[in-house]
């Protein structure tokens, strides 16, 4: 892993926010240290962060992955069907 400002300066692409998103393969992880809470997610105090923006970037970049979602839907479903037939006679 490489540092966290040779990384960043070096971003695979950026944001139109100006975010910069790197490969997390080549950059390693955040060394910060995190806490997680299953309703508020990751939250983290740790010095790494609060010294460097460099590392604040990474940080982000670490974490940044979409949350899984998961759904189960019960229903019903009711039709009505008409036909009209010639009756020969």
């Amino acid at each position: 892993a490489e540092s966290a400002q040779a990384v960043i300066s070096q971003p695979v692409l950026t944001t139109a926010a100006g975010m910069p998103v790197v490969n997390t393969s080549v950059a390693g992880l955040s060394p910060a240290r995190t806490f997680y809470d299953g309703w508020n997610g990751i939250t983290s105090c740790d010095r790494w962060l609060q010294d460097s923006v460099d590392e604040l970037m990474l940080f982000l970049n670490t974490h940044n992955t979409r949350p899984l979602v998961g759904c189960q839907v019960e229903g019903w479903h009711h039709e009505r069907r008409t036909r009209r037939r010639r009756v020969v006679r």
